[in-house]
């Protein structure tokens, strides 16, 4: 038997060399005879270990599940160099190799995880109607070993469509001065093919910095911008170029991404520049019928849509960016569908569309699922953070199906290959390849789903012993597929009633069993990371669905004293604080920045205070500081409702902008946020309002903060009538209401 292993995939599943007693535990390398990693049920799954030349005096070989048990165990006098497995049942499984010395401590280490899951049966189902799909690596090195394995690792699992964001102009062409390269990107599709998937196309984005209106302008990044005028009719060539060699080969072409955020979308530069937001959006209407109507002259066939952030069409995030886009008629007349990130509330959206008779065209959503941020290393993960997005995924996936969304694109299908990592975890497989419980789970989720169409919504909320359920009914070839999940509690009882004798429970590992009717009922021991998968009529109880409501547990008024109150001039106003310094939390003063209160202009009354960017010195902020004894601690199914009022005027704010934040930090400094889009420009006094839902904080949370910033920019921000409250609510199923 010949063992390969591509990619390094080793590289991860080998523990780093540590320290044991003063001296280091070598590497073991396994190799599995699949090159996934994964297995099907009755296969051989074989492993052959390459030990460190040192002499052992003996070996182990454990093998654990997804419950954490050992399931197989074997010590050995001096090391063993291959084992197979052929009777494992479906799921997740890590291999550990350990060696000894004659002291019976550890010399070397090795751990792989791997797979056991069905194969797909692509013909059993309607493959038109799987809207199962996964992104792979955005925009940076992208090499196509990778997005081959990428496509064997999707293949496998019966993922129907590939979000990608390498046809486009940026891609291939980066330099003014060299022709258009159509090689790797015809590889590309050539794979995509090759293994059956549909490609959406996240394409006209970034553009190149030498086609953008904001080339050169320090204060903007240009890739998101404008194109110049001289650049129009080569970027509308080259996408009906583009369109019409990748013909029938395309499902959808999303145009931007995450257009309403100007984080992705900055428009014309004398717009950005004003900081006005309609304007911008009216700018990207522009351009998305430039690129559409290109895209459509190279295939009259293509779909072409928008991509937004998951808070469209209700502004909660950014603004209310859909209703602005569809006043764009030229903009309208193009669109094919629209496309949204994470949990949207698709019925809502499908309202809005239907004002420009677009209510039936497709929603697809291409990035979804679960998003952890572990609270310690994210290269180095605990258990608990491996599997927290699971049930996340579950109940985002589950809805989004019911409400008809397509093309349901998991974000991501590999964690981000950049470096230093970013503080969140998501991804079925870990950069290298390596298996994460969820890609089993997800497996799992697509050979139950896949094809299957909306059935009812099930009255399970009076179901369990503890907390309360949940459950969505699909059908496939006559048979009724339902997914139950439990909030609110971590395990209970869930009673659910059918006709049929016996139903058949599979579990997020893809192991099932065969569970008798009583009396017409079927009890299911359930739990909150696990929802169950159950094929048979299941119902629920009769009457309407009436879902736990929220309740207020407790308020808070914080007192924010006027400005009028203190002297011009005066920088230590109470409760409030100066930073120029967000790592450190510090305020190191500078003669680039002045922070006090003036008399310049207010909203109400005299006084205001000014956060005045002479030169870019820093991130710097007007910080409030709850009191300590007003942080709570969050129990399940509880969550903080923050509202903050308050009212700006910027005079020239250039550079990244106002924004304002929540924020809390843990005793070792560790900040996590949620905060609103970035302002910049000339405005007159405005009322804002932001709300912010914070779901949990990490057991050692040190501080609870509002901040308003002026950011890494020059200008004036004036702020006035701030005021803060918050809300303690208890909330069915808050911590599965993430969005990105």
């Amino acid at each position: 038997m010949t063992f390969q292993w591509k990619h390094c995939i080793a590289a991860l599943a080998l523990l780093a060399v540590s320290t044991f007693r003063g001296y280091a535990v070598e590497k073991i390398e396994i190799t599995p005879s699949n090159d996934l990693a994964v297995f099907a049920p009755g296969e051989e799954a074989a492993f052959q270990m390459e030990y460190p030349k040192a002499i052992n005096a003996s070996s182990s070989i454990q093998v654990t599940d997804f419950d954490r048990n050992v399931v197989f165990e074997q010590k050995n006098h001096g090391s063993m160099g291959a084992i197979s497995f052929s009777d494992l049942k479906n799921g997740y499984y890590e291999l550990t190799v350990e060696t000894f010395d004659a002291a019976g401590d550890v010399t070397a280490k090795g751990m792989l995880p791997f797979a056991i899951i069905p194969k797909f049966d692509r013909d059993s189902i309607d493959w038109s109607k799987n809207q199962f799909g996964a992104m792979v690596m955005p925009h940076h090195v992208y090499p196509l070993e990778d997005r081959e394995l990428d496509a064997r690792f999707m293949e496998r699992i019966g993922i129907r469509f590939v979000r990608s964001q390498r046809l486009c102009w940026m891609q291939m062409q980066p330099d003014k001065d060299k022709p258009i390269d159509w090689d790797t990107a015809d590889k590309e599709v050539a794979i995509y093919q090759k293994y059956g998937l549909d490609i959406v196309a996240n394409t006209a984005w970034p553009l190149q910095p030498w086609a953008a209106d904001g080339e050169g302008q320090q204060d903007f990044v240009p890739d998101k911008s404008f194109p110049k005028p001289e650049y129009i009719e080569p970027l509308s060539d080259f996408m009906t170029a583009l369109a019409e060699r990748y013909k029938g080969k395309v499902a959808y072409w999303e145009v931007g991404n995450e257009v309403d955020a100007n984080l992705f979308w900055i428009g014309r530069i004398e717009n950005a520049r004003r900081g006005d937001n309609n304007a911008i959006i009216q700018d990207f209407g522009d351009y998305f019928t430039i690129i559409a109507k290109a895209i459509h002259a190279g295939d009259p066939d293509a779909k072409v849509g928008p991509n937004t952030t998951g808070a469209a069409p209700d502004g909660v995030t950014y603004r209310n960016w859909l209703e602005e886009f569809l006043k764009h008629d030229e903009a309208v007349a193009e669109l094919d569908f629209f496309s949204t990130h994470y949990k949207a509330d698709l019925p809502k959206i499908r309202e809005v569309l239907a004002t420009k008779d677009k209510g039936d065209i497709d929603i697809i959503i291409t990035e979804i699922g679960g998003i952890c941020s572990p609270l310690g290393d994210v290269r180095n993960p605990t258990w608990e953070e491996k599997v927290f997005n699971i049930p996340i995924t579950y109940n985002h996936y589950v809805t989004e199906l019911f409400y008809n969304g397509k093309a349901l694109c998991y974000f991501l299908l590999r964690e981000l290959t950049h470096e230093p990592p970013v503080d969140w975890l998501t991804g079925l497989l870990d950069k290298d390849f390596t298996i994460f419980p969820e890609y089993v789970s997800f497996a799992t989720l697509v050979r139950k789903l896949a094809g299957a169409d909306p059935l009812m919504e099930l009255n399970l909320v009076k179901t369990t012993t503890a907390g309360w359920g949940q459950g969505f009914a699909f059908t496939r070839n006559g048979e009724q597929i339902n997914v139950l999940m439990l909030l609110d509690a971590d395990k209970a009882d869930m009673t659910v009633y059918t006709d049929d004798h016996q139903v058949l429970v599979t579990d997020i590992m893809g192991r099932e069993k065969v569970v008798k009717a009583v009396d017409g009922k079927v009890v299911l021991p359930i739990s909150k990371m696990e929802p169950l998968i159950v094929t048979g009529a299941i119902k629920g109880l009769p009457g309407e669905i009436q879902y736990p409501q929220p309740q207020v547990l407790k308020s808070y008024k914080t007192e924010v004293e006027s400005f009028e109150n203190y002297e011009v001039g005066q920088v230590d106003v109470p409760n409030f604080r100066v930073q120029t310094n967000q790592t450190q939390r510090m305020f190191e003063p500078t003669e680039g920045f002045v922070a006090q209160v003036t008399d310049e202009t207010a909203a109400t009354g005299t006084k205001s205070f000014l956060l005045n960017g002479i030169e870019k010195t820093g991130w710097y902020a007007l910080i409030f500081d709850f009191p300590a004894e007003e942080i709570p601690t969050l129990a399940r199914g509880e969550y903080l409702d923050i509202t903050v009022r308050f009212k700006t005027k910027l005079e020239d704010v250039v550079g990244t902008g106002h924004t304002m934040a929540v924020a809390w930090y843990d005793k070792g400094g560790v900040r996590y946020r949620t905060d609103t889009a970035f302002i910049w420009g000339t405005h007159d006094w405005n009322q804002q309002e932001f709300k912010v839902k914070i779901t949990e904080f990490p057991k050692d949370t040190a501080a609870l903060c509002v901040e308003f910033y002026l950011g890494n920019a020059t200008g004036k921000l004036f702020l006035d009538d701030i005021e803060i409250s918050a809300e303690l609510y208890r909330k069915s199923g808050s911590d599965n209401d993430r969005i990105n």
